[in-house]
């Protein structure tokens, strides 16, 4: 004989199993009771009925619970579009974070990515989905940065290299840190020199620092500032506005 049994993959999802409760299944007994509280003062139950029917609600409110529970579709939320659009894919260690993430938790998904990192330091997709989280939701853009940083300084692959310079790339933009973009630009095209990606950031360094040398060239140098100011005299003193000389003392 089969018996019917809920599997929770994490306490999460048992949390969520209790909420369901709380909200369905509380309400749910509350009707019932009513109900058989209203047949026993009709005279339909008696004494030993009314408290057997409402101990049997229990565990039909639960049941009730259970199918909910069991039938409820799982909710896709914007972080695991982003996720998925980004190319960052699941893993058994982060299952539990994810779904932190998944319903709103993102301090304590942080925590716990930072948690993971502490005891395998060498996880740098879990750094990119604690970035995605500061980014996202928590709005922490200078430790966006900082984790970005921290995938270069843990042996990053070279698909992990250009995305992090990719993500910078987008971080110093939106931030409007002009230097960032050229250093990040420079180094993207250095480092990944005659494939798409360094094609690309050397075409558009290029760009930027046309467009730098025509602004500085529009200015006057300090030496055509200098010779402006020396060739302007200041202007003397009309002869009328001279003080005249005293006269000279009278001889006795």
């Amino acid at each position: 004989m089969s018996r019917f049994t809920i599997g929770f993959k994490d306490t999460v999802e048992r949390a969520d199993y209790l909420a369901l409760v709380v909200r369905v299944g509380f309400p749910s007994y509350f009707i019932f009771a009513s109900a058989q509280t209203l047949a026993f003062g009709y005279g339909y139950l008696d004494g030993m009925g009314l408290v057997l029917v409402l101990t049997l609600d229990i565990p039909l409110v639960l049941l009730m619970a259970a199918l909910l529970f069991q039938l409820s579709p799982p909710v896709t939320s914007p972080i695991e579009l982003q996720l998925t659009e980004t190319g960052l894919p699941t893993h058994p260690a982060h299952t539990i974070f994810e779904n932190l993430t998944r319903r709103g938790f993102y301090h304590d998904a942080a925590d716990g990515y930072l948690t993971l990192l502490a005891t395998n330091p060498d996880d740098n997709l879990a750094r990119f989905k604690l970035a995605e989280i500061y980014r996202h939701h928590l709005e922490q853009l200078d430790r966006v940065e900082q984790v970005y940083l921290d995938i270069r300084r843990h042996n990053p692959t070279p698909e992990d290299d250009r995305r992090v310079s990719h993500l910078l790339l987008e971080l110093y933009h939106r931030t409007g840190r002009q230097d960032r973009i050229m250093v990040e630009l420079a180094r993207l095209a250095d480092r990944h020199r005659k494939t798409p990606a360094g094609e690309n950031a050397l075409r558009a360094l290029k760009y930027l620092r046309a467009g730098y040398q025509l602004r500085e060239g529009a200015r006057p140098s300090g030496a055509t500032r200098r010779r402006s100011s020396a060739s302007i005299k200041p202007p003397s003193e009309p002869e009328g506005n001279s003080s005249p000389e005293p006269p000279p003392d009278p001889q006795p």
